[in-house]
């Protein structure tokens, strides 16, 4: 990189920008992250030891440790301690992301209101992609057999919270966009927490008593215009289904967001 020298004596001419030398672990970690993130390494597959790392690459052993530090804070990495231990390496997950994502909306004092206002956009645009696939009816299919999924749940309430967010997940995915698919993982594990403490608090009340066989009616009524290729019946259905379970749901638009659990003191906590 080169910048106008604006120096006296050197006007005119470029001048090499000096950068800070990156740290030997991050350098470290960068080369190892690659095959985990281009798809060279498959779940699971383990990393040469530790001692073998520092050999072939040239570093400390601590270096290296401190590389797979990083990588394992990215969730890239599993360290298992101990006899028959080491580092494995993890796909990226969308879970890590969207809890992360979800800690940095909390701490931005976001409402549930505008999570639940972006979860609407996200998933009516997913519906017109559906709709455009080529495969579609393979996307009909795995719409189907989450349905049959939140059919089976229906009255546990846990697992009727996890199967009906389950479903909205199978829409987006069914969406074929992976950028669109992240970003919804970060509205639903949003909705899904907020719901399932919602639901803890008012297990009793008379309009949480019908909200899952009225979401389930709602999610069979979609696949229903779907298979007949009506976008604008769709769509309208699906905001008219999200609109009523967040009047339900997030009543109050403006309380805020929270992802985190009820916090234990470890000095008096039994492990």
């Amino acid at each position: 990189m080169f910048c106008q020298s604006w120096d006296g004596g050197n006007h005119g001419r470029d001048v090499p920008v000096s950068r800070p030398r990156p740290k030997a672990s991050e350098v470290v970690a960068n080369w190892l992250r690659r095959p985990i993130v281009e798809g060279e390494m498959a779940e699971g597959a383990a990393f040469p030891t530790e001692s073998q790392l520092s050999e072939q690459l040239g570093v400390s052993r601590p270096t290296v440790r401190e590389a797979m530090r990083i990588l394992e804070s990215e969730g890239l990495v599993v360290v298992r301690r101990g006899m028959g231990g080491g580092a494995r390496a993890r796909r990226p997950q969308a879970a890590a992301v969207a809890r992360a994502a979800g800690f940095v909306l909390q701490e931005r004092n976001t409402t549930v209101g505008d999570v639940f206002a972006c979860r609407e956009l996200l998933e009516v645009r997913a519906i017109a992609l559906v709709l455009q696939r080529p495969d579609r009816d393979e996307a009909f299919e795995a719409l189907k057999a989450a349905l049959e999924a939140e059919g089976a749940a229906a009255g546990a309430p846990d697992d009727d919270t996890v199967s009906e967010g389950r479903f909205h997940q199978v829409l987006v995915e069914a969406a074929g966009s992976p950028t669109l698919e992240l970003y919804a993982a970060i509205t639903n594990q949003v909705v899904h927490t907020h719901t399932r403490n919602f639901l803890r608090e008012h297990s009793s009340g008379p309009l949480t008593s019908a909200m899952g066989s009225k979401a389930h009616a709602a999610h069979r009524r979609l696949l229903a215009l779907l298979r007949t290729g009506d976008l604008d019946g769709a769509q309208r259905q699906w905001r008219n289904h999200l609109r009523s379970t967040e009047k339900v749901l997030a009543a109050d638009r403006d309380v805020p967001v929270s992802l985190l659990e009820e916090p234990v003191d470890p000095r008096t906590a039994i492990f």
